[in-house]
């Protein structure tokens, strides 16, 4: 089934992204993950955050090109726009 929104603000269509998230060197797509996070130590010293990879969610993103408002989704399967 298509998921093409449209903007609940001022009805433009909205269009299809992502959000970038730089890291070491290179740009990744970001994620959801559930629950609080929680820091992670190498011999007690910071070394970022506990994840479970296998409960991580690629973040779907659409922005309305005349009003700048984005609606952001994390769900296993999608959403994604529709392909001509």
């Amino acid at each position: 089934m298509p998921f093409d929104p449209s903007c609940p603000d001022c009805n433009e269509k909205m269009e299809f992204g992502f959000i970038p998230d730089a890291t070491y060197g290179a740009v990744v797509e970001t994620h959801w993950h559930p629950g609080t996070p929680k820091e992670a130590k190498f011999f007690g010293i910071s070394s970022g955050t506990v994840i479970e990879k296998a409960r991580m969610i690629p973040v779907r993103a659409w922005r309305c090109p005349k009003c700048g408002l984005l609606r952001v989704y994390a769900k296993a399967e999608g959403p994604r726009p529709h392909d001509p």
